[in-house]
């Protein structure tokens, strides 16, 4: 029992420093850690006015996605301070018991939603 215990515990210790040893802390909250773009751009070795052209290419595409990221979170925002106005507004006019009704009824005529 104490091999296996022992083995365990190796194996654990050596998987977390391989993943220390891996993140160096560019790793974005939502996704994938990002390229560093000096790095990437120096490793093409291109002429310095097609690398600084390229610099500047995936700086503005970062800037432009960043934007939308920002924008989708603000469209998300009042997309659901709406429902939330709706739902108020039926529940003042409907009361608990008809809201649950009215709720039961529409999920008949929503389309099945699938894993995302």
């Amino acid at each position: 029992m104490k091999p296996i215990i022992s083995m365990c515990l190796i194996a654990l210790l050596a998987t977390t420093s391989v993943y220390a040893d891996i993140s160096d802390g560019t790793e974005n909250k939502k996704g994938p850690r990002q390229p560093d773009i000096d790095q990437v751009v120096s490793s093409l070795q291109l002429e310095d006015s097609k690398a600084q052209q390229l610099k500047m290419l995936l700086e503005s595409h970062q800037q432009e996605m960043k934007t939308l990221r920002e924008q989708s979170e603000q469209i998300r925002e009042i997309h659901r301070n709406i429902r939330e106005q709706h739902q108020k507004a039926l529940l003042a006019l409907l009361g608990y018991e008809n809201l649950y009704k009215f709720e039961e009824t529409m999920s008949e005529y929503r389309p099945m939603r699938g894993k995302r």
